[in-house]
């Protein structure tokens, strides 16, 4: 846990980015998660094997932001996991960012969904890496949030969420169930 007085998020977080970069002359990867979402075990290498895939816009771009834009919205609670498919172009639950080296921009300089208005950007749409949960307890309820019909999930999709989010349907009602 990193601890910062009270200032605008934005801000602090940019500076906790630079701060952690190893090496500020080496290009970087980052990503932006809100603690109530998951992304795919394998987001790390397939945003990895994404850059490589590009080396020209790569070399060409001091940032570069990468959409993954399929995947989830769940509820989670003692029934367990609810969920519909959905396409969401840049979506913080799986955007990546290559920054360059010397470079001192972070995800964090841009709101998610105005990223391609600042740099180039790549989608890949070919399996779901993210699951955005929605309830009643964070920003995904906020007021003007479209609400988002989801039905429960039946074994075949569970299987997938425990293989591809590590979300499994037994912990999570076991969880939920714990807090009625």
């Amino acid at each position: 846990i990193h601890a910062e007085p009270p200032r605008r998020q934005r801000q602090v977080m940019k500076e906790i980015l630079n701060a952690a970069r190893r090496d500020p002359q080496a290009p970087c990867l980052q990503f932006r998660h809100d603690d109530d979402d998951a992304i795919s075990v394998d987001f790390i290498e397939r945003l990895r094997q994404t850059l490589q895939d590009c080396p020209g816009l790569v070399a060409k771009s001091k940032t570069l932001a990468v959409d993954f834009n399929r995947g989830y919205v769940a509820e989670l609670g003692a029934a367990g996991i609810a969920a519909t498919e959905i396409h969401r172009p840049y979506y913080v639950a799986s955007l990546g960012m290559y920054v360059q080296g010397n470079c001192p921009l972070t995800i964090m300089n841009f709101a998610h969904e105005k990223i391609l208005r600042f740099m180039p950007t790549v989608t890949i749409s070919d399996a779901p890496m993210f699951v955005r949960s929605h309830n009643g307890f964070n920003d995904s309820r906020q007021k003007k949030v479209k609400p988002v019909p989801v039905t429960p999930i039946d074994d075949a999709l569970a299987a997938d969420f425990e293989a591809r989010f590590a979300l499994r349907q037994d912990d999570v009602r076991r969880i939920f169930a714990a807090k009625s």
